[in-house]
């Protein structure tokens, strides 16, 4: 969990085509909107990366071990909002994973 002006940014290095412009976008739109958590909306879902205002960080620190900060996005809507990101449904855990992304950017 990294630290962004009193925010709280979610596995923003998770994926490959995140950038420092999509960050700002991300901490833009918290602004723009006042909403609590920014989350990433990709694949019919939300997630992350995700940005989380400081009203967020004991909910995010007291998650369970095996729930991830998409629990904390979906236990309220009305304190979402959503940021486009058809990119976030890739995801990278494996060298397999890795190796497919790779390919299909040829």
């Amino acid at each position: 969990m990294a630290q962004i002006d009193g925010h709280y940014g979610a596995r923003f290095g998770r994926f490959t085509s995140t950038r420092t412009a999509r960050i700002e976008q991300l901490v833009a739109l918290r602004e723009k909107t006042k909403k609590a958590i920014v989350a990433s909306s990709y694949a019919g879902t939300l997630g992350v990366p995700a940005l989380f205002h400081r009203s967020c960080a004991d909910e995010l620190l007291h998650l369970d071990e095996g729930s991830g900060a998409k629990a904390v996005i979906a236990s309220n809507h009305e304190r979402v909002t959503e940021f486009t990101f058809p990119e976030g449904k890739i995801d990278i855990d494996t060298a397999a994973d890795y190796d497919r992304l790779c390919v299909s950017e040829d």
